[in-house]
């Protein structure tokens, strides 16, 4: 029987992957991935998933994952010694997707999401960077291995605490958000698989309907 571990606001402990940059083009789009990554934790409960700093229009926000932000309207986006407040403008009714306003950030390097990225499929390379369990800044190179338009699989290293991780392709574009890490139960016991994650990718529509709100909420 397989089953989903949602992995925000949660801690444990692992072993960090390495990540070793075979190429300039490959070093900075590791370098947008890392500079973008935020500690994303609710101002009135502990525990933490990560966030990525995006630009839209004029106005800077921070997108994770809607189980990281359930229940909660306000976080602090913990950036080295530096701490934002932020506030929750969005949640998706179809995907496990939440966006919270934040003022611009002097530390963090924004992705400019205007567009939904075009994923090749199976095989493709992409990058996320995020704060597993107690660890700070950890990188992944993962492979998409399947999945639908809605949902990819990604073989690579997730744990609790990366759920709200912005998946990056070689072009550098924002496409989807770590939302789980997958499960297997055999006999009485259910284990976690860190190796094969889920993603929720963000389409036009998805885009469309962030605008809405900003446009909705008059937010500058």
């Amino acid at each position: 029987m397989n089953t989903l571990f949602f992995i925000g606001l949660l801690f444990t402990s692992i072993n960090p992957q390495i990540i070793l940059a075979h190429s300039e083009h490959e070093k900075k789009t590791i370098g947008i991935s890392r500079n973008s990554a935020a500690y994303v934790t609710p101002v009135k409960a502990g525990g933490h998933g990560t966030g990525t700093y995006v630009k839209i229009d004029n106005s800077f926000f921070i997108i994770t994952a809607k189980h990281v932000t359930d229940g909660h309207q306000d976080f602090f986006i913990n950036v080295g010694k530096m701490s934002s407040l932020a506030h929750k403008v969005y949640e998706s009714k179809t995907k496990d997707i939440s966006v919270l306003q934040v003022a611009q950030i002097s530390t963090l390097q924004p992705i400019n999401l205007d567009t939904a990225c075009v994923l090749e499929g199976a095989g493709e390379t992409v990058y996320f960077s995020g704060f597993p369990s107690h660890y700070s800044l950890l990188t992944t190179r993962a492979f998409i291995t399947g999945g639908g338009e809605r949902t990819k699989y990604l073989q690579g290293l997730a744990w609790f605490g990366s759920s709200g991780s912005g998946v990056i392709n070689r072009k550098n574009e924002l496409c989807g958000i770590v939302t789980a890490i997958a499960t297997e139960q055999r006999g009485f016991f259910v284990h976690a698989l860190e190796s094969l994650n889920y993603m929720h990718t963000i389409t036009d529509k998805d885009i469309l309907d962030i605008r809405k709100v900003i446009e909705e909420k008059k937010i500058k």
